[in-house]
């Protein structure tokens, strides 16, 4: 016949009939078996370990607005290598013109802003010479960008080497056949306008 009262101790062996209710209390150790039926409240922590899918490339969706690649910087970070006349967004994942300069799309480029003349002279000439001539001359407001190689860039040729618009010059025999093939490439005309012959 059962106590009335609980034990201290648990016996050593378990008994061969199950008690007619369920305890007050969980036990420490987790069953063997499974119960077939269904506990009243969800579990706090999955009892499967959850298998993380391999996360997307950092450089996912980055575009750089056509003006630079993304690269891979670490498994969560990405920034744009930004060509020619481009600097950073803020952020790193685009590609602008700096302050004082716009995009100039025949060019692709980005070129100093410069302030127009006005378009027909004033009606009427000023009043009075001023008293006393200005300091220094002023400078002219247009900034001309100048059209030059990038003497110093690179691109790869069909061969896997690199060239430069130095190489598309080199050799005379070559010189028309190299042009028609590689000036259409945007980051070589970008890079060689002179040698391309667009300016």
């Amino acid at each position: 016949m059962p106590s009335n009262v609980p034990s201290d101790i648990p016996s050593d062996i378990p008994s061969d009939v199950p008690s007619d209710q369920p305890s007050l209390l969980p036990s420490s150790m987790p069953s063997d078996v499974p119960s077939d039926i269904p506990s009243d409240f969800p579990s706090l922590e999955p009892s499967v370990p959850v298998v993380i899918e391999a996360s997307r490339s950092p450089c996912d969706g980055v575009s750089c607005s056509g003006r630079g690649k993304c690269e891979v910087i670490s498994q969560t970070v990405a920034q744009c290598k930004c060509e020619n006349t481009f600097i950073h967004s803020d952020d790193k994942l685009d590609c602008i013109c700096p302050s004082g300069t716009k995009f100039d799309p025949r060019w692709k480029r980005c070129f100093s802003i410069t302030t127009s003349p006005t378009k027909s002279p004033t009606k009427s000439p000023t009043l009075a010479p001023t008293k006393s001539p200005s300091q220094a001359p002023t400078k002219s407001p247009f900034i001309e960008e100048p059209c030059v190689d990038d003497m110093s860039g690179t691109f790869t040729i069909d061969n896997g080497n690199t060239g430069s618009c130095k190489w598309i010059l080199k050799n005379k025999k070559r010189r028309a056949k190299r042009k028609f093939k590689y000036c259409p490439r945007e980051e070589v005309v970008n890079m060689c306008p002179v040698t391309c012959g667009v300016c």
